[in-house]
């Protein structure tokens, strides 16, 4: 089992300590190592995974066990005893879980996936004075002891920005979704832009509603065209176009703009790392677009290697199960979850990047500048590997 881990066994593995070592893996919801006795007075520390493994997002969930499971299978630690917990995408089952998991002795809870789920269990998480880490990217969750290892779009939408303005490019467009969340992007770009002399020329809002969607992308596409139309000087850089959405709402969004003739040639697209989806930047309009993100070439052989052990494309997020699973077993050397364990000035090396924990429970990540092209990924300019204070 496990043929081509031999060949990248050591570039995948979490760097905290000197080196990490083949291990097995069982299938059940109890999982630890089989590679080697554990003597009568080794205890296994365990650690629990909560996750969604039935209900509407039991695919990911599914992609993330196994995810979890290959890690622990590189890091050959026989310290470490995984339990897994099924939270559905119910707030109540993800609190009976949680407590369940406390109760068979877990001395760090890795989940829930979703803000809901983890807004819903980590009273009991602090009560009982248990780390947790969940995958969640929402900043409203971080509380003592609670720690957040989601991407998180705020630090992407600073770093293409300021980046893009490096390249030349001042002029701003943006389309962004009429939620809290595009109102933080608008503020966050109008700060960014404005105070290194660029310009918010034009900003609309959408709704999921697709006549409505249809008048803002007709507004953002006549503005821009107008704007080429009127330079004067053709050596003047392209204008940008940020759009932080993925999925549909992106699909559709990219249709509109052609139906409409943005010349996508004059406009550089900016994203964030919703991008980082195969099905994403697969799409023909996002050729050449910029966004940045965690991405390096560890984590490309990685998720080859998932497709061929268990035959299919694992999903963006299941990375950090891995990462999770891979920085558990590396505390799990010491028996010491702590707070401070957990917040290394220094960070530590996933699959995903170098990433650390902040005072605060939230994740500090250095990130690359990505560029699609002709479908795949290119890095034009890669994260540092260290942290700067």
């Amino acid at each position: 089992m496990f043929k081509y881990v031999i060949k990248i066994i050591l570039a995948v593995c979490i760097i905290l300590l000197p080196a990490c070592q083949l291990k097995n893996a069982s299938k059940s919801n109890s999982i630890s190592s089989k590679s080697k006795p554990i003597s009568n007075t080794q205890e296994q520390v365990k650690i629990a995974l909560l996750l969604p493994l039935s209900g509407k997002s039991q695919k990911l969930g599914r992609a993330m066990s196994e995810m979890a499971e290959l890690s622990l299978f590189h890091t050959n630690n026989n310290n470490i005893k995984l339990l897994m917990y099924d939270t559905n995408d119910d707030t109540l089952m993800a609190q009976n879980r949680i407590k369940e998991a406390i109760n068979n002795g877990a001395k760090l809870i890795i989940g829930p996936v979703f803000s809901n789920t983890t807004m819903a269990v980590k009273d009991i998480a602090i009560n009982n004075k248990i780390n947790l880490i969940s995958f969640s990217n929402d900043p409203n969750l971080t509380n003592k002891g609670i720690f957040i290892l989601g991407f998180s779009s705020d630090a992407q939408i600073k770093v293409i920005t300021a980046y893009t303005m490096n390249q030349g490019i001042n002029q701003f467009y943006t389309l962004l979704p009429a939620t809290s969340y595009g109102r933080v992007v608008a503020q966050i770009l109008r700060d960014i832009v404005i105070n290194n002399g660029g310009n918010i020329v034009k900003t609309e809002f959408y709704t999921h509603n697709i006549a409505e969607l249809e008048i803002a992308v007709e507004s953002i596409v006549t503005a821009i065209n107008n704007n080429l139309n009127n330079r004067q000087d053709d050596s003047i850089n392209k204008q940008a176009l940020f759009i932080p959405e993925g999925g549909n709402q992106l699909k559709a969004i990219l249709t509109l703009l052609s139906k409409y003739k943005l010349d996508f040639d004059q406009v550089q697209l900016l994203g964030t790392g919703q991008w980082d989806d195969y099905d994403t930047f697969s799409i023909s309009e996002l050729n050449g677009a910029w966004f940045a993100g965690s991405y390096n070439k560890e984590r490309e052989l990685l998720e080859n290697m998932f497709n061929r052990e268990y035959g299919y494309r694992p999903p963006r997020l299941s990375i950090l199960a891995y990462d999770a699973i891979a920085l558990a077993s590396t505390l799990a050397d010491k028996k010491n979850f702590s707070k401070e364990a957990l917040i290394n000035k220094n960070g530590f090396i996933g699959v995903d990047g170098t990433f650390r924990f902040n005072s605060n429970g939230l994740t500090e990540r250095n990130l690359a500048i990505i560029k699609i092209l002709d479908q795949h990924l290119e890095v034009i300019e890669p994260s540092s590997a260290t942290f700067i204070d």
